[in-house]
């Protein structure tokens, strides 16, 4: 029995299990030993909602058992999870390994419906095991944002869209699972719209009533959020409360010069205020819906001030940062340099993909076609959020396992063609 268990081939299995739990230990240690994960910011606001739904089962942020407005800033899917890792500890170390735990777990669930859906055998898949480290989900895993969970949402759906024909019995997790990301990262939102709507395009062959019925469950998930801000504050459908925010950070005189894919959030968003005749907005919770709304509006005014060349100037600016794989500021850390390679690798992608619209047409029954239409509808999702406010390598990294996933996968298909040519 044990002769038959030390193969070759499990030897390289442990040899890679260990080597992938012994990394993630050690960004897990370096995390803790820089307080990342004890930061405050974003991660520190998801902590307080995450603490409040598990003691109050309210979603707020102010440890009572009253729905607040300032809490709406984050969408609910990562404070809902959260809240249920507070059920066992209130301890940060705890409960950043915990979210490790999970998340691996849900990377291995996603690597055996792969291997079930597809033709793969276990010697192919060992390059796959690469999606535990990539650099950018790694960096945000060993916090308290939800970048790290909405990239393996994105890669489950990635999964199940590049081989539906595979999995006929699970379709209707694909509408979902396309609304939870975007209730786990709105700014993923452009992304899920064109992937789902080429799943219900490719459905149409098949007749009406699959689209219309998964595009109605879609619907219904997703603006169950708007309306309940709705109902909870009457003050209009919000999917988030930062949506005015981020408008007036992607819009404003200074982006055409200060912005950049490292900190393009990190512009004064009052900026556009003068617009409308005000320099700063109040900050109690009883007017944050209301403050969105303000610079929404001032957004638009300044909009109207600068000619349609100026719009179009600011719009490749942050286009072309979007796709720039290197920072445009100076990031320190070798994790930054690591996840520079990757982005070079799926930069190349999105090269390949242009190259083969020129080649033939597209096969939608193939799954290699299929990850092409995955990399346009990233490509597509991200032109149209740049545009509307802004990316950067904090907002792209959702979209790491996915890529990389899609990039393994040509490998192997680029490789296996060539060895079957050969041969």
């Amino acid at each position: 029995m044990s002769g038959r268990f030390f193969t070759k081939k499990n030897l390289i299995l442990i040899a890679v299990c260990a080597a992938i739990i012994c990394i993630r230990f050690y960004f897990l240690s370096a995390a803790f030993n820089q307080n990342v994960m004890l930061g405050g910011g974003d991660a520190a606001d998801y902590l307080r909602i995450g603490r409040n739904i598990a003691n109050f089962q309210v979603y707020g942020d102010q440890n009572a058992n009253h729905p607040t407005e300032n809490a709406t800033w984050r969408t609910p899917v990562w404070p809902f999870v959260l809240s249920l890792l507070f059920l066992f500890s209130d301890n940060l170390i705890l409960l950043v390994a915990a979210k490790c735990l999970f998340e691996s777990l849900l990377i291995l669930l996603i690597l055996y419906l792969f291997k079930k859906r597809s033709e793969f055998g276990s010697i192919q898949l060992f390059p796959f095991s690469l999606l535990f480290l990539e650099p950018q989900y790694i960096k945000y895993s060993v916090t308290f944002l939800s970048e790290s969970l909405t990239a393996i949402l994105i890669l489950l759906l990635v999964l199940m869209v590049v081989f539906y024909k595979k999995s006929q019995q699970y379709k209707i997790s694909i509408p979902i699972v396309a609304a939870l990301i975007i209730l786990c990262h709105p700014v993923a939102s452009f992304f899920v719209i064109v992937l789902f709507g080429l799943y219900l395009l490719y459905n149409l062959k098949f007749g009406f009533k699959l689209p219309i019925v998964h595009g109605l469950l879609f619907l219904l998930i997703v603006i169950s959020w708007p309306c309940r801000n709705y109902l909870t504050f009457d003050k209009g459908f919000f999917m988030t409360a930062s949506q005015g925010t981020t408008f007036s950070k992607g819009w404003n005189e200074k982006v055409a010069t200060d912005f950049t894919n490292v900190d393009g959030d990190m512009s004064d968003e009052n900026m556009n205020l003068k617009y409308i005749g005000m320099q700063t907005l109040p900050r109690q919770d009883s007017d944050i819906l209301n403050g969105s709304k303000l610079y929404s509006k001032a957004t638009w005014k300044f909009l109207e001030t600068i000619p349609l060349s100026e719009k179009i100037k600011i719009a490749l600016i942050k286009i072309k940062s979007n796709f720039n794989p290197f920072p445009e500021k100076t990031k320190a850390g070798y994790l930054e340099n690591l996840g520079t390679l990757f982005r070079i690798f799926y930069a190349v992608a999105f090269v390949a993909l242009i190259v083969r619209m020129f080649r033939r047409k597209f096969n939608f029954e193939e799954p290699t076609d299929r990850i092409y239409m995955v990399i346009c509808s990233i490509a597509t999702g991200q032109i149209f959020m740049s545009v509307y406010i802004y990316t950067g390598l904090r907002f792209n990294s959702i979209y790491g396992l996915a890529m990389l996933f899609c990039v393994l996968y040509l490998c192997q298909d680029f490789f296996g063609r060539k060895l079957k040519v050969r041969n």
